[in-house]
């Protein structure tokens, strides 16, 4: 049996509900495949992991027993598991092959909720890559029954969802670098597959080099003192300076207290993730934004989500720097946040894609896929592989 016959997209909508756009398969020349697309269960987990390992590999920094946990969370524990929305497992002759994690994650669609779905973990066996097992497992998760279908993807994935029909958000695939300790940062991305010994001395020559540009009169990466108070950022201001700050978006998260708690924990389980900074600023009592960053063990702070009130946009990305280089962080990278785009290139933040930067791809409603193709709409790190 065909996937087009086990997922029909019209027999799953509700009465009433509007017609998604159609999702067509290209043609694949190898010839039809011998799976079958499922839902994954808990029963799959070992064997998703063993998947996992034999595509990506082991990963160094990881501990024991932490890839279990992690999957285990993402495909079967995660706070969103009444959506009705499963992972999904691509099965041939009772040995799993391929696998995609599904987040249902809610959004907000102008005035109304909606239910939107994360994509993550797209994994196939090396030798099914030229099968129709992706495409598949991509038109079963995008037959769904959520509203707007959505990843974070590299460049294979990208290929992938352009064969049905699916392209890129060019303005919220985009990232930012800002460099603090110039030195540091190069060594330590230059020695980043070296051993430990070579990784401390060449941080160590970075860090000498550093304390020498800080003397200089003018050090264009030292941040000067914000201007502006800060204050720890608990989860339910978050949730509600989002709603606040993205009401005017025609696309944007709805984050409880459920979901919230448990993405922040995640985030500070990822692996070489040293801390995680949620910090609350104001300007006169008034408030002025906020951020979430995570400082890693490699001396890079990664910023998963970052907003401002209008006109306090420098301000905030001044006060941001001036955080992650008293923490001691190298650098400072991220998703770009379009509205805050000025604010991030005047200290000459370097805005790119380059290797390994994700795209993010969209299918389902066009409004919501329109917001985030014209990146009007407010999705952060905290909507994408935040664990990664």
């Amino acid at each position: 049996m065909s996937v087009g016959a086990l997922v029909d997209p019209a027999a799953r909508r509700a009465p009433g509900e509007r017609a998604r756009p159609a999702v067509t398969a290209p043609a694949v020349r190898t010839g039809s495949s011998a799976g079958r697309v499922r839902p994954a269960t808990a029963a799959d987990l070992a064997a998703i992991v063993a998947l996992h390992r034999g595509v990506f590999g082991p990963r160094p920094d990881a501990a024991p027993g932490e890839l279990e946990a992690l999957l285990a969370a993402l495909f079967f524990g995660h706070p969103w598991r009444d959506a009705g929305l499963a992972s999904l497992v691509y099965e041939e002759e009772g040995e799993i092959v391929g696998s995609l994690g599904v987040l249902p994650r809610p959004m907000r669609l102008g005035g109304r909720p909606i239910l939107a779905a994360l994509g993550h973990n797209f994994t196939l066996r090396a030798d099914r890559r030229t099968s129709l097992a992706a495409i598949e497992m991509l038109r079963v998760f995008l037959a769904g029954p959520q509203e707007l279908s959505y990843t974070f993807g590299n460049d294979t994935t990208r290929h992938l969802w352009r064969g049905v029909g699916v392209e890129p958000s060019l303005p919220l695939s985009l990232r930012f670098t800002t460099l603090l300790r110039p030195a540091a940062h190069v060594a330590g991305v230059a020695t980043r597959r070296s051993g430990s010994v070579a990784r401390v001395l060449a941080r160590r020559a970075g860090s000498a080099a550093d304390l020498w540009l800080t003397r200089l009169p003018r050090n264009p990466f030292r941040p000067r003192a914000s201007e502006l108070a800060s204050e720890p950022l608990d989860v339910a201001t978050l949730a509600t300076l989002v709603e606040r700050y993205a009401r005017r978006r025609p696309l944007a998260p709805r984050y409880d207290a459920a979901s919230l708690p448990w993405m922040l924990d995640r985030l500070a389980r990822r692996p070489g993730a040293l801390e995680v900074r949620c910090r609350l600023l104001r300007r006169g009592g008034a408030l002025a934004g906020w951020y979430v960053a995570t400082l890693e063990r490699s001396g890079v702070a990664k910023v998963e989500q970052l907003g401002a009130v209008p006109k306090a946009a420098d301000a905030v990305f001044d006060a941001l720097r001036a955080d992650a280089w008293r923490a001691g962080a190298t650098a400072l990278t991220g998703m770009v946040e379009p509205s805050m785009l000025g604010a991030i290139g005047r200290p000459r933040s370097l805005v790119h894609r380059g290797a390994g930067t994700p795209w993010l791809m969209a299918h389902g409603n066009p409004e919501a896929v329109a917001a985030l193709q014209s990146g009007q709409a407010f999705v952060s790190g905290l909507e994408g592989e935040w664990w990664a």
